[in-house]
């Protein structure tokens, strides 16, 4: 199943929507973009490939980390175009976009392309809904108030200082990816789950089989944490821009798509460094709002969604990188202060919010 753009014409808001999209139809920004995604999945398999032999050519284990961050880099910038990829946003074919998702996905990074879909499915359409949105289920971190309060032991001390713990716990995020799709492809068994389980095996045999043939034990295993550590961390920090921080909506409030979306959602301002290292995800209105469109459009469509929401009174939020970080941080503590049976306040507080 592919994340499309809401199209049912009967919903309150969607002549909005419509008419929204009908502009960026006429300016051409719905066409397949093969050649960059063929220049842009160039560059960054030849990044992996660079990471590798840095860490081949490399003799002491300072380098050899340094290697690990630059393949660390790569294997993000490889998850995000696995997720163009599902969204079918490279070719215009379902089963040329999938093949290409379970190349990158499941062989290169070891992540079930299958789960990623199911999972990003969910969260495009109830994108910053409590109990229906994926994301928002985070069995460490929490969200709104009544998640905080409901945790006990461990997960209560977590959840209290989960505003200077989020980097930490992102370390992780490598793992929890890695399990949750294996785990999905036990339970669900999709169709797919044979050749997905064999390109998952695939990519550990060579990962693995790579670190120790080039690196003695000790130092296979720093490398192998810090690379996925940092893995984890880009990743997190990507998608934590995204929608963290922004309206939190119930369940059964009401509201047409193109609100819903443009509210739940964060813009980072254009910048060509910020759009190759967060790889689109800094356009995430336009991306909710068209999920489908080449990433190297989103910044022409943005000029259309932005007048277009001033025109409607939406609220189209767009920050700087680190004005984006510092609402996202702000938010966690605010909730996590929930705990502390005070309102949020203190020097941290304060930082945050400056």
């Amino acid at each position: 199943m592919q994340v499309d753009d809401e199209r049912d014409g009967s919903r309150p808001g969607a002549g909005d929507y419509h008419s929204l999209r009908i502009m960026l139809e006429e300016a051409g920004l719905f066409k397949k973009q093969p050649w960059y995604y063929f220049q842009k999945t160039s560059v960054t398999l030849s990044l992996l490939v660079m990471a590798m032999l840095l860490v081949v050519a490399l003799k002491n284990t300072g380098l050899h980390l340094l290697g690990a961050a630059l393949m660390a880099f790569a294997f993000m910038q490889v998850g995000l175009l696995a997720h163009d990829a599902g969204h079918h946003a490279i070719f215009a074919r379902k089963t040329s976009n999938r093949m290409l998702g379970l190349l990158l996905g499941n062989l290169c990074l070891g992540i079930s392309n299958s789960w990623w879909i199911y999972e990003h499915n969910r969260h495009h359409r109830y994108a910053n809904r409590i109990g229906l949105d994926p994301d928002l289920t985070n069995p460490v971190v929490v969200f709104v108030e009544e998640q905080a309060l409901s945790r006990r032991g461990l997960l209560r001390f977590i959840a209290r200082f989960q505003a200077v713990l989020f980097l930490p716990l992102l370390m992780l995020e490598s793992v929890s990816l890695r399990v949750k799709s294996i785990g999905f492809l036990i339970d669900r068994r999709p169709a797919s789950a044979p050749i997905e389980g064999v390109l998952i095996a695939g990519h550990f045999i060579v990962y693995l089989g790579f670190v120790l043939s080039v690196l003695d034990r000790w130092d296979a295993g720093w490398f192998v944490m810090t690379h996925q550590a940092l893995f984890g961390v880009y990743a997190g920090s990507v998608f934590a821009l995204n929608h963290m921080g922004r309206p939190v909506l119930s369940a059964d409030r009401a509201t047409d798509f193109l609100r819903h979306q443009v509210v739940a959602s964060r813009n980072l301002r254009s910048h060509p460094v910020t759009d190759f290292i967060y790889g689109g995800a800094n356009y995430q209105i336009e991306h909710h709002l068209f999920p489908s469109m080449a990433r190297n459009k989103l910044k022409a469509a943005k000029k259309f969604v932005r007048a277009f929401c001033q025109e409607k009174r939406i609220e189209y939020r767009e920050t700087s990188v680190s004005e984006g970080y510092r609402e996202v941080f702000a938010y966690l503590h605010t909730i996590g202060a929930t705990l502390s049976g005070k309102q949020p306040g203190g020097a941290l507080w304060r930082r945050m919010n400056r």
